[in-house]
């Protein structure tokens, strides 16, 4: 009998997706992101375009912070959000780190 070969899988795990969707304020698209499988080297090449196409979110509000989620449930650095697309509500979101240069 050979031995069980343990597959690791690249990318963030779906309870990390999950705390980053939470962290958010983005808890609804849980169930969305685990159907899809969205998780793993997947969600570390998603796109804007692609919650758009694949997933349906037409806000591009949403989808900002969509991928602001995504970048933290992969250990990415934050991209600073334009003020035109971030509304003012949204104050209870942890603050998004501006990168070095």
């Amino acid at each position: 009998r050979a031995p069980r070969v343990e597959r690791r899988e690249r990318g963030p795990s779906k309870d990390k997706v999950d705390a980053a969707l939470e962290a958010w304020g983005l808890k609804g698209y849980i169930p969305l992101f685990r159907e899809q499988e969205l998780h793993g080297e997947i969600l570390a090449g998603i796109s804007e375009e692609d919650l758009q196409s694949i997933l349906g979110v037409r806000d591009p509000k949403e989808r900002e912070l969509l991928m602001a989620a995504i970048r933290q449930a992969c250990g990415l650095p934050q991209v600073p959000a334009s003020p035109k697309t971030v509304p003012a509500a949204r104050a209870d979101l942890p603050p998004t780190p501006v990168p070095d240069r």
